[in-house]
């Protein structure tokens, strides 16, 4: 694999790449190319060409509070205001000290005792 951010070699590791040095708000173009071993030797193709712009971390989402779910002890209840930008995302921790993740998504719908969006409320239920 080759990759060229702005027309600039980009160092890849493995099937992947992690690009450090760009600015948020900038657009870059970077150029995605797969190489392989033909009959004449090394081919290189003409790649996959796309214009991305990064932007900063999200603030956490303001007014968070977590509770008991009414008359359900078992679960609780995640409640905050929507955020000024970007979407809105929880995370539950199995085991804390492990910090294996399971996402919640937005929209949810989980299956019963696990977890559930409702993202008209901004709320998560788990």
């Amino acid at each position: 694999m080759v990759v060229t951010r702005d027309g600039v070699p980009v160092a890849t590791s493995g099937s992947g790449f992690r690009n450090r040095g760009v600015r948020n708000g900038r657009a870059h173009e970077y150029v995605v190319r797969a190489v392989y071993r033909g009959d004449g030797g090394e081919v290189t193709t003409p790649g996959l060409r796309r214009t991305v712009t990064p932007v900063a971390r999200p603030e956490p989402p303001p007014d968070f509070t977590l509770g008991t779910c009414p008359g359900e002890r078992d679960r609780f209840l995640v409640r905050c205001a929507e955020p000024p930008s970007g979407d809105l995302e929880s995370v539950l921790l199995s085991d804390p000290a492990a910090l294996a993740v399971r996402r919640v998504p937005a929209g949810g719908g989980g299956p019963r005792g696990g977890p559930s969006a409702d993202a008209g409320q901004g709320r998560v239920v788990a």
